[in-house]
C-alpha cells in the first residue's frame, strides 16, 4: 500500500510537471486521487486481520502497564513508609546519644564527688600513721584535691558532705599538725651551727615545698607560724654572720686621707710637739692619686674578702675594697634568700624584706660610721661607682628587694662627696694659708690638683655625670685664679710669673695625660697653657730683642697704612737694629736656650717653648725685613730722576 501511495505521489507530480491546461490537469489529477484511495481501501482491507491483532496487543500491553503503575505506586507508598520509620529511628538514635552522654557526664561528676567524698581507710591511716618523708606528700596531695573539690558550695549543701565533714577536718588538722611538726624540725637544722644553709634550703626545704603551700590554702594561721619562724631563724643568721663578718673585715682597713688632706692646704709643720716625729701629710699627692685603687672595679662579682686569710698576709685595704666585700656578700646573699623564698612562700617580697632588715641595718651603720669622719673623695667616688655596678648586676638578675638599700646608700656617698669635694674646693678659692711660692717650679697645689682631677675624670668616664662635669669645671676656674694669685705674689717680675704658670699647667697636662683623659678641662688647660707660653716668648725676646721688636710693632702699621713719611727713623737706626742683630743672635738665642733648660724642668715642654721662641723671633725678623724693603723702595730714586 506504502508503494502505491508512492507511486501515486509520482504520477501526480508527473502530471503537474506536463505543460497541459491547468482544468485537465485537475480533472487528471482529481482521476488518480479517485484511484488511489480505491487502492487504499483495498490495502487496508487485506492488512485488517494484522490491524486487529496489532490492536489486541496494544490493549494487552495496556494492562500490563498499568498493573505495573499500580504495583509501582505500591511501592512507593511502602518507601514512603520506610523513610518515615527510618527518620523516627535517627531521632531515636540522637536522642539516646544525648542521654548516654548526659548519663556519662552525670556518671563523672558522680564518680569524682565520691572520690572526694569518700574517705578511703588506707588514706586516713597513711595520714595519720606514715613517716613524713617524700611518699608522704602523695598522701598529702590526694588530701588537698579532696579538700579543693568539697569547697564548692553545691557539694557543702550535699547530705554525703555533710556525713564525711567531721572525720574530714579531724584528718585536715591531723595533717597540718604533723607537717607543722616536720617543718619546724627542719628549720630547726637552720640555727645549728656550722649548718650550710643553703645545702638545707635547696635539698631539703624546697623538696617539701608542698607541705607549705597545703598549710597556706587549709591551714594558714600554721602558715603563719612557719613563715615567722623561718623569717625570726634567718634574720638572727644573717645579721649574726653579716655584722661577724663586718667586725673582722674593719680590722684590715687603713686610713687614706685625713681632714688636712685638702688640695689648697700644705704646710711642713710637725705635729708632735719640739721633738715630734708625725709629720703633716698635707702635701702628699697619694692621697689624690687613683693609683691601683680603680682595680676594684675590675674585682665586682669576684669573691670577697676572707677576714682570716687576709690578716694573716697582714695586708691592709682601703674602705673601699672592704665596701665592695660588704657588697658583694650582701647581693650573693639577698639573690639566693630572694629567689628561695619566692619558691618557698610565693612571690612575697615583705618575707625578704623582713629577714634583712637587720642586716641592711648594721651594712648601712657601717656605711655611716665611715663617712661621719672620711675625708677621702677618691675613696668616696669609688664607692659610688661599686654601688652603680652591683646595682646593674641586681638588675639583670632582676632581683629588684635591693634597689632601696642603694638608694640609701647613694643619698649617704653622694652628700658626703660633696662636703669633701667642696672642702677641696673651698682649700683653694678661699685658701685660710695661703702657701708661699720662692721659685717657678710646679707647686704641690697643681700636683694634688692634677692628681684629683684625673682621678675624677677616670673615675667619671663611662658614666658622664654632669654634676661631676660641673664641679670640676668650677675647680679648674678656682686653680686658675689661685695659681694667678700666687704667680703675682713670686718676685722676678711677669717673667717669673708667666715661668710659674707655665710650669703649673703643663705638670697638671701631664698628669692628666697620662691617665688618658680629654674633656674640656684638658682643652682649656691646653689654652692657659698656650696663653702663658705666648706672653713668656714675648718677654724672652723682648728682654734680647726689644729694640727690633718695638721698632716693629710701632713702624709695621705705619706702613700698612701707607704712612711711610711719618715713621720717625732714619736709614741709620735701621742699619744699627741690623747690624745689632746680625751680630747678637747667636749668642742671644743661647742664653734663651739656657734660660728655658734652667726655667722648665719638663724637658719636652722645654723644647717647644724654645721652639716656639724661634719660630716668633724668625716671624718678628721677617717682618722686620720686610719694613726695610718697602722702606728702602720708597726712598731710592726712580730712574726718571736719574
Amino acid at each position: 500500500m506504502l508503494r502505491s501511495l508512492v507511486g501515486s505521489e509520482m504520477c501526480i507530480r508527473d502530471r503537474l510537471n506536463e505543460k497541459i491546461g491547468i482544468k485537465q490537469s485537475a480533472a487528471q489529477v482529481e482521476s488518480d486521487m479517485r484511484e488511489i484511495e480505491t487502492a487504499s481501501v483495498d490495502d487496508y482491507l487485506k492488512e485488517s486481520t494484522h490491524l486487529e491483532k496489532l490492536h489486541n496487543e496494544i490493549a494487552d500491553t495496556d494492562a500490563v502497564l498499568a498493573d505495573m503503575e499500580d504495583m509501582l505506586t505500591s511501592f512507593q507508598n511502602s518507601l514512603g513508609n520506610i523513610s518515615s520509620e527510618i527518620k523516627h529511628l535517627q531521632d531515636e538514635s540522637l536522642s539516646m546519644k544525648l542521654k548516654l552522654r548526659n548519663r556519662k557526664a552525670v556518671e563523672a561528676k558522680l564518680r569524682q564527688f565520691i572520690d572526694a567524698v569518700a574517705l578511703p581507710p588506707d588514706l586516713i591511716s597513711n595520714v595519720c600513721e606514715s613517716e613524713v618523708n617524700e611518699a608522704y606528700l602523695e598522701f598529702i596531695v590526694a588530701l588537698n584535691k579532696k579538700m579543693s573539690c568539697l569547697k564548692d558550695d553545691r557539694a557543702r549543701s550535699t547530705l554525703a558532705f555533710q556525713d564525711v565533714e567531721p572525720e574530714l577536718e579531724k584528718l585536715r588538722c591531723k595533717a597540718a599538725a604533723r607537717i607543722r611538726d616536720f617543718l619546724m624540725q627542719k628549720l630547726d637544722q637552720l640555727r645549728m651551727k656550722r649548718t650550710n644553709i643553703q645545702i638545707i634550703q635547696q635539698n631539703v626545704l624546697l623538696k617539701y615545698k608542698y607541705f607549705n603551700t597545703f598549710l597556706a590554702a587549709h591551714a594558714p594561721e600554721t602558715s603563719v607560724e612557719i613563715r615567722a619562724n623561718y623569717v625570726d631563724t634567718m634574720s638572727r643568721y644573717y645579721h649574726s654572720k653579716f655584722r661577724t663578718y663586718v667586725q673582722s673585715l674593719l680590722k684590715l682597713r687603713v686610713e687614706v686621707a685625713s681632714k688636712d688632706d685638702l688640695v689648697g692646704v700644705g704646710s711642713e709643720r710637725n705635729s708632735g710637739g719640739l721633738f715630734g716625729s708625725k709629720k703633716s701629710v698635707a702635701t702628699r699627692t697619694s692621697v689624690f692619686s687613683l693609683g691601683e685603687r680603680n682595680k676594684v672595679l675590675e674585682e665586682v662579682g669576684t669573691d670577697s674578702i676572707i677576714p682570716h686569710i687576709a690578716s694573716e698576709t697582714k695586708v691592709k685595704y682601703g674602705f673601699e675594697v672592704l665596701f665592695r666585700s660588704m657588697l658583694h656578700l650582701l647581693c650573693e646573699s639577698a639573690t639566693t634568700e630572694y629567689l628561695f623564698t619566692h619558691q618557698f612562700f610565693g612571690r612575697m617580697d615583705s618575707i625578704f624584706h623582713q629577714i634583712f632588715a637587720k642586716t641592711i641595718g648594721v651594712f648601712m651603720e657601717t656605711i655611716e660610721g665611715f663617712l661621719g669622719d672620711c675625708y677621702d673623695a677618691v675613696g668616696l667616688l669609688l664607692m659610688i661607682r661599686l654601688t652603680r655596678d652591683h646595682q646593674l648586676i641586681m638588675s639583670r638578675r632582676r632581683v629588684p628587694v635591693l634597689d632601696g638599700t642603694f638608694d640609701r646608700v647613694n643619698l649617704s656617698l653622694w652628700p658626703r662627696f660633696k662636703k669633701v669635694f667642696d672642702a677641696n674646693l673651698e682649700s683653694v678659692s678661699n685658701p685660710r694659708d695661703s702657701p708661699t711660692v720662692n721659685d717657678t717650679h710646679p707647686h704641690f697645689i697643681s700636683r694634688k690638683y692634677a692628681e684629683l682631677a684625673g682621678s675624677i675624670h677616670c673615675l667619671n668616664q663611662g658614666v658622664d655625670n654632669e654634676m661631676l662635669t660641673a664641679n670640676m669645671s668650677h675647680f679648674l676656674a678656682a686653680m686658675e685664679k689661685r695659681l694667678c694669685t700666687m704667680s703675682s705674689s713670686l718676685a722676678g717680675g711677669r717673667k717669673n710669673s708667666h715661668i710659674f704658670l707655665i710650669n703649673n699647667y703643663d705638670v697638671i697636662l701631664a698628669i692628666l695625660k697620662e691617665r688618658n683623659i680629654t674633656c674640656n678641662d684638658t682643652e682649656k688647660l691646653e689654652k692657659l697653657l698656650a696663653s702663658a707660653t705666648g706672653a713668656f716668648v714675648e718677654d724672652e725676646l723682648q728682654g734680647h730683642f726689644g729694640k727690633m721688636i718695638g721698632f716693629v710693632k710701632e713702624v709695621e702699621p705705619m706702613v700698612q697704612a701707607g704712612n711711610l713719611e711719618g715713621i720717625p727713623y732714619n736709614e741709620d737706626y735701621i742699619g744699627l737694629l741690623l747690624s745689632e742683630f746680625s751680630g747678637g743672635w747667636q749668642a742671644a738665642i743661647d742664653k734663651v736656650n739656657n734660660a728655658v733648660m734652667k726655667y722648665f724642668t719638663n724637658f719636652k715642654n722645654g723644647m717647644d717653648i724654645l721652639k716656639h721662641v724661634l719660630t716668633q723671633l724668625l716671624l718678628y725678623y721677617t717682618r722686620f725685613l720686610d719694613i726695610i724693603k718697602t722702606c728702602l723702595l720708597y726712598t731710592s730714586p726712580s730712574p726718571r730722576d736719574s
